[in-house]
């Protein structure tokens, strides 16, 4: 529990909080209020604003959102370890458009790609699941989240964990399954934990506001279908688990911890009295090598060929069901959907649940898929035939709801509903539509593989699976810069704003500027591939972008489009856009920053740049090239800003000068060009001396402004130099980009908030009634004080039975 002056500190900024939410969302004027209108998601120009706040929907997405609860402290809490990668903080939901969404498809937990798009279901899993709604007619009318909005490490739960039964002719057997333990159980499931009282109330806002149109939710691998039966069993629903009462009464499940066994996987290992491992005991090692296949299958057969010898030396704690040693039967094999009960009747359709609001649920059709890495894994040892066999067995439950008209899904225009139409489905990944990302994305972060790795919790790698080329000395430098101001109080510093800038944010262009800035670019052109060379001969060089097409183009723009009293027409500057999706963000755009609120434009200027590919390095011929093959994006976007009539337009960079000189003639309005350097603040003070004649003027850095970045994005984003960089090496450089978290933003100190505090507490004298082993007690401590319950247990279990 938190220290009482903690405590009274943590209510008086919420106190303060709420008060100056309820303003401020009163007094929010985006700058681009026409950002909320939108394309159809097909067109190249779509994109996601975001949940408009100024609805009520809007609102209570962000309020949500905000609320949060803080992962890692949750998880030291109810489990004495961090089960969660908090670093890169969470990524809610593809596609937020209310009654947009018709399928909506539960996942397990993000992926580092995940976390460099900043989108659920991206990556390989957001490609096949993609698929398969296509397979139902729909493309833009999915929406993808997770039981877990960030990633955890390792798995949720043990595959291959050992327990015992008893069977009708009293013989105890052996039996290995899934199984989690009670603490993660607890964690993710239970509805007074801070989790998963989160998740169920983000799931009745999904519902809610896509009342008309939700008709199918499916879940995908054990994790999701566990939180979706959790979330039907918190509504009133009824859910059995997989094993049934009667064979939990006849079950026993001992202690167990779990080990790395390589990747992101985990092996569970039963434990002795003192916490030792059973299986390094058994064979008279001091521990064993569970990365090895062959280890694993060594173990389980020594348990399977002596099970009397284990059985005597493992710890059963007798609690929970029915002393089953765990809380709920549905630990072990999970909940089983097809078992849905509703008002008493035995049905998938959600229909006639309550809601927060006090309505009910329309029909709304649940299904479970295999996970797609499972599918996967058929595919390469039995062929796609047998991944499309699966995913026909998943769907064949949707059979009888097609015939009732209890489940509809017209193809949208151009799709069709393979599936109900056919019966068949086709093994695919497909790609994601654009419009469930935000304005500037580039292709490099809306694909559907696995194109990022890990170098370590604070740095992600996103574009190829290579390993990034790039300097210790770069990384080192980028995590100690601190930012030019701090947060504010109250603020997690990993995730968006969840005080008083929750609201506040740029939702895009609107329909007319984000068709001016795609529509207008000859992209076969501006990607043209040099005579003679090939990227993967000559890298980078092979083209007369500084970036590689699969990149695409990025961040045109940050700002503000309707009413600017500055532009700034910039040439690119850094990497930090592939991640922000805005124009300028990183160090350069940070001391552009400073000299705009000197001049006491705040976040009331524009940015565009003169393209929206990288050019780092590029030669006066590759610069000629790329213009023409933009010149009518620029052309039409510099007339456009300067019918706005702005008090002063700077040029920052060379060929941002020349540009506007050639498209402007005769201008009426101050422009003031900057000189650039090697360094992010050349110029700048030189240019401000020109302008406003202070000769002493000192550039400096300023935080990007929350109104200048789309909704969701991070609280150290856009405040501490740059954080993206380029790999060097030919196929790597232009291609594969490396992020680095500030080292100020993940060593934040914080508390739980109290309900969360109060939470916990709830859960852990439940877990104590239950009998089992607490978070923060050994198991050798745990014995000591029980065992004499730990004896009653095995006689209890093997009295008129035997092995």
């Amino acid at each position: 529990m938190m220290k009482t002056d903690k405590l009274y500190r943590f209510i008086l900024i919420n106190i303060a909080v709420a008060i100056f939410s309820i303003g401020a969302l009163a007094q929010t004027k985006f700058l681009n209020p026409q950002g909320f209108e939108l394309l159809p998601g097909t067109d190249k120009a779509s994109y996601t604003p975001g949940p408009d706040p100024r609805t009520p929907e809007g609102k209570e997405f962000y309020d949500i959102m905000a609320d949060h609860p803080n992962s890692k402290l949750v998880s030291y809490a109810m489990m004495d370890e961090n089960k969660f990668r908090e670093y890169f903080g969470i990524s809610i939901m593809r596609n937020s458009k209310p009654n947009s969404i018709r399928v909506l498809m539960l996942g397990q937990d993000s992926t580092h790609f995940g976390e460099f798009t900043r989108y659920p279901g991206t990556s390989g899993f957001g490609g096949q699941v993609q698929n398969m709604a296509n397979q139902l007619g729909q493309h833009d009318h999915v929406g993808t989240t997770n039981t877990v909005v960030s990633t955890i490490k390792g798995q949720a739960g043990a595959y291959n964990h050992p327990y015992f039964v008893k069977n009708d002719e009293g013989k105890i057997e052996v039996k290995l399954s899934g199984v989690m333990s009670n603490n993660l159980w607890t964690m993710f499931y239970d509805s007074d934990s801070p989790m998963a009282e989160w998740r169920n109330r983000f799931l009745d806002w999904v519902i809610r506001y896509n009342k008309d149109s939700l008709e199918l939710i499916s879940t995908f691998g054990g994790a999701a279908r566990d939180a979706m039966a959790s979330f039907i069993n918190y509504k009133g629903g009824k859910v059995l688990p997989r094993i049934s009462e009667k064979q939990a009464m006849n079950m026993l499940v001992p202690e167990t911890k779990l080990v790395y066994a390589g990747g992101n996987n985990e092996f569970p290992v039963p434990v002795d009295e003192r916490g030792h491992d059973l299986y390094a005991k058994f064979f008279e090692k001091k521990k064993l090598n569970y990365r090895k296949k062959e280890v694993q299958t060594d173990a389980l057969d020594a348990l399977n060929k002596n099970p009397e010898w284990f059985f005597e030396r493992m710890v059963f704690t007798g609690g929970g069901f029915e002393g089953s040693g765990v809380l709920n039967p549905a630990q072990v094999g999970g909940y089983d959907l097809r078992k849905t009960y509703i008002d008493g009747k035995r049905t998938n359709n959600l229909k006639g649940l309550p809601l927060s609001d006090g309505t009910k649920m329309r029909n709304i059709i649940v299904q479970t898929s295999p996970h797609p890495s499972f599918l996967a894994y058929e595919l390469r040892g039995k062929g796609i035939k047998a991944a499309e066999q699966h995913l026909i067995r998943s769907f064949s439950g949707l059979d009888r709801y097609f015939e009732s008209g209890e489940l509809v899904l017209d193809p949208e225009p151009g799709q069709k509903n393979i599936y109900r139409d056919t019966g068949r489905v086709r093994w695919s990944k497909a790609e994601l539509p654009p419009g469930h990302f935000s304005f500037g994305t580039p292709l490099l972060r809306k694909g559907n593989s696995a194109m990022a790795s890990r170098s370590g919790p604070s740095i992600i790698n996103g574009g190829t699976r290579d390993r990034p080329t790039i300097s210790k000395e770069i990384i080192d430098r980028a995590k100690y810069h601190k930012p030019h101001s701090y947060p504010p109080a109250g603020e997690n510093f990993l995730e968006a704003a969840s005080t008083i800038d929750r609201y506040k944010f740029d939702p895009g262009p609107g329909v007319k500027l984000a068709t001016l800035m795609t529509h207008t670019i000859n992209e076969k052109k501006l990607f043209e591939v040099k005579a003679g060379k090939s990227f993967e001969k000559h890298g980078i060089a092979a083209y007369y972008t500084g970036t590689h097409p699969d990149v695409g183009t990025y961040s045109a723009y940050r700002g503000d489009l309707t009413k600017p009293k500055a532009v700034i027409l910039a040439d690119p500057h850094g990497y930090d856009d592939l991640y922000t999706d805005r124009a300028l963000t990183g160090a350069r755009g940070q001391y552009l920053q400073g000299m705009m609120s000197d001049l006491g434009y705040s976040d009331r200027y524009a940015v565009f740049k003169t393209v929206p590919v990288g050019m780092q390095n590029a030669s006066p011929q590759d610069w000629q090239h790329t213009l023409e093959a933009t010149n009518k994006y620029r052309e039409e976007m510099y007339k456009y800003l300067i019918s706005k009539k702005p008090e002063v337009i700077f040029t920052d960079g060379k060929y941002a000068k020349a540009e506007l000189a050639r498209i402007a003639k005769n201008l009426n309005i101050t422009v003031v060009n900057i000189e650039r350097g090697s360094r992010p603040n050349d110029g700048i003070a030189k240019a401000m001396a020109e302008h406003i004649g202070d000769t002493q003027y000192k550039a400096h850095g300023e935080n990007i402004p929350r109104s200048h970045l789309p909704y969701g994005i991070k609280n150290w984003v856009g405040t501490s130099g740059d954080r993206v960089f380029a790999s060097q090496g030919i196929g790597k450089k232009g291609k594969l980009f490396v992020l680095v978290l500030p080292m100020w933003a993940y060593k934040q100190k914080m508390d739980l908030k109290k309900s969360e505090a109060e939470a916990i507490e709830r859960t852990r004298m439940f877990q104590l009634q239950q009998g089992v082993v607490l978070a923060g007690t050994t198991i050798r401590d745990w014995v000591r004080n029980n065992r004499g319950k730990i004896k009653q247990c095995r006689l209890s279990f093997t009295s008129q039975a035997k092995f």
